[in-house]
């Protein structure tokens, strides 16, 4: 029996690990309780430091990675975005410190966030970070040798 669509059960386990993610600390900010930075509040409030902190610019992960869900769940290779989603996330890693979104103040007022210290990741970031490891591995199966030379800018034939 062929599957129909090979990258839906990475997009399955894809989306799961997410949603798990989402429930579990993120990181830990200075002397702060992690679970102060549990995955659905990073979620919904990582955008208000978007444009203030360069840490803000990995919030936009998530938006890609929806998308590169729905591209895939349709039969349409999301390669690319699933290899931006993983080096973003990865790109993390390069922070020492992070803006507390908790002091931020309202969404209405000019208050800057705090930066504090990045303690250690907690399992919700490793979760994450695996979401969207399973649909990269899941769209590099997906690929033909041929494909992936082409999608990684090479020409096989020189």
């Amino acid at each position: 029996m062929k599957i129909k669509n090979p990258l839906r059960p990475f997009v399955i386990t894809s989306i799961s690990l997410y949603l798990i993610s989402l429930t579990l600390p993120a990181f830990c900010l200075g002397q702060l309780s992690c679970d102060e930075n549990i995955g659905i509040q990073i979620l919904a409030f990582g955008g208000l430091v978007l444009f203030s902190d360069p840490i803000g610019l990995i919030w936009l992960a998530n938006p890609i990675l929806w998308l590169a869900w729905y591209l895939a769940w349709h039969r349409t290779n999301s390669f690319q975005l699933s290899t931006l989603v993983t080096i973003l996330m990865l790109s993390f890693l390069l922070f020492q410190t992070a803006p507390n979104y908790m002091w931020c103040g309202g969404f209405l007022e000019q208050n800057t966030c705090p930066n504090m210290s990045i303690e250690h990741l907690g399992s919700g970031y490793i979760i994450w970070l695996a979401s969207a490891i399973i649909l990269f591995i899941g769209n590099l199966f997906n690929l033909s040798r041929q494909q992936l030379m082409t999608k990684l800018f090479f020409n096989p034939n020189n």
